[in-house]
């Protein structure tokens, strides 16, 4: 039986009433009347202390809040109109001419704003409002004094000689370098080299290998130039240490990374030469010009444009290299073209390979940009993800490598450049929690702490500020 005891203990249990969006609406109301009371006590200050900018400031940010404030509208000398509406006055530049003073203004404004301040967040731990209200509630702090250190943190930003910026724009020349000294090593001539032997499998392939070279992790087998050998193993041999560096995971090849560098003419024989492949494999790799061998940690490279060879050798290498640092490989598309081509483009200053079909589409527009030796990638997507046709970044990262298209590919590599960049601890831990099975959705909100949504509104600030 239900007894009278039992039911008084039910209470107990119920969770405690929230208040609804009314009650939040009047708490915010009444933090700014306070706040209009302190706004109008420094304009008064400023006055006694001859700081007139200041002043001004103070009383303009009280009409922003309060629209007909007498106190405020008479200090900036607006007159009502017949109609009851505010007439505007006619501008009157106003100068701080106290220097002592004006080095209290920082104090000062952070007296009147901090309990505004605290007002605002305890009702944002409270109410727990969406991400577009938060955000409005913190920049009504930001509107009274725009250097509050506290809810600029909040916001993940830092200042700079810039100005605020995002903290990711803050640390990202910084990583750059990092990365871009890595690639170095990929054109370094010194880096010394050993001959290697063809296995039995090459014997059997039937070309006249000119090169075979290696350093260990790399070998590389030519048909053409010994030179060409020893530039493509020298970059390949690079590219465990920029992902090392760009991802801060170790990278070790479960068995070293070859490279087979053929003329055009030399495709056919090679691809019809290698054991085990599939007639649609061979189909496949007939028409392309160059791609990994499947099942090997090998590509073929016969591209007739030498600077296609090594670009398409060494982003190879950073797809076997990715997957040994993070487990990413072709099923999670937009993190294995966007962190390929962004980490190729360090390597060998190329991005001529990528795995999107979308690059031998001749009337796409955007393809049709990116393909120009001088084409900025960043400003193309800051275009592409500020615009009202811009991808669908949650949609796209469950595309594999084959699936995604052109914008998508534009966007995943600006998002790998923002992860490695400006957030270089958490980008290994989120691919690898990708790589593990789970959602990217949800990888991004448990390791970033924000909705895909959010991440494109930051992803877009962040190229505005990327210099």
């Amino acid at each position: 039986m239900f007894s009278a005891a039992l039911a008084a203990l039910v209470p107990l249990f119920l969770p405690a009433p929230r208040a609804g969006p009314d009650a939040l609406d009047l708490a915010r109301a009444s933090a700014r009347t306070e706040l209009v009371a302190r706004l109008l006590t420094h304009a008064a200050w400023s006055q006694e202390n001859e700081l007139y900018a200041e002043r001004n400031r103070a009383w303009g940010r009280v009409i922003a809040i309060d629209a007909d404030n007498p106190d405020a509208r008479k200090g900036l000398r607006f007159a009502r109109n017949a109609d009851g509406s505010w007439k505007e006055p006619a501008p009157r530049p106003a100068k701080n001419r106290n220097a002592k003073a004006e080095a209290e203004i920082p104090a000062r404004r952070a007296e009147v704003v901090g309990p505004f301040r605290e007002a605002m967040l305890a009702l944002i731990e409270k109410e727990r409002p969406s991400s577009d209200l938060r955000r409005a509630m913190l920049d009504e702090v930001l509107g009274t004094d725009p250097d509050d250190a506290v809810v600029r943190d909040l916001l993940g930003e830092a200042r700079t000689e810039a100005g605020w910026v995002l903290k990711e724009t803050a640390v990202g020349k910084e990583r750059r370098a990092a990365i871009r000294a890595a690639a170095l090593k990929a054109g370094d001539a010194s880096v010394p080299l050993e001959r290697v032997e063809e296995t039995a499998l090459e014997k059997g392939l039937g070309a006249q290998w000119t090169c075979a070279v290696g350093t260990g992790s790399v070998r590389v087998l030519a048909t053409t130039d010994a030179g060409e050998g020893d530039k493509i193993a020298r970059a390949c041999a690079a590219v465990p240490g920029v992902v090392a560096e760009a991802l801060g995971r170790p990278v070790k090849l479960a068995e070293p990374y070859t490279v087979y560098v053929l003329g055009p003419a030399g495709r056919d024989a090679f691809v019809d030469a290698w054991p085990g492949l599939q007639p649609d494999e061979r189909e496949r790799l007939k028409g392309w010009a160059g791609g990994g061998i499947p099942r090997a940690v090998a590509t073929a490279v016969w591209d007739a444009d030498p600077r296609k060879r090594l670009d398409c050798a060494s982003l190879h290498a950073i797809v076997h290299a990715l997957r040994a640092a993070v487990g990413i490989g072709p099923e999670h598309g937009w993190a294995l073209e966007g962190l390929g081509l962004y980490l190729n483009r360090e390597v060998c200053g190329t991005r001529f390979a990528w795995f999107t079909g979308a690059a031998l589409d001749k009337k796409n527009k955007l393809t049709t940009r990116l393909v120009q030796a001088d084409a900025n990638w960043m400003n193309e997507a800051f275009v592409l993800l500020s615009g009202p046709g811009r991808p669908d970044l949650e949609a796209g990262m469950e595309k594999d490598v084959s699936q995604v298209g052109v914008a998508e590919m534009l966007a995943s590599y600006a998002l790998a450049a923002y992860l490695l960049e400006g957030r270089p601890a958490e980008a290994p831990v989120l691919l690898e929690r990708i790589a593990s099975g789970t959602k990217p959705v949800a990888a991004i909100r448990e390791v970033l702490g924000m909705s895909v949504h959010e991440l494109q509104e930051r992803l877009v600030r962040w190229l505005s500020e990327r210099k």
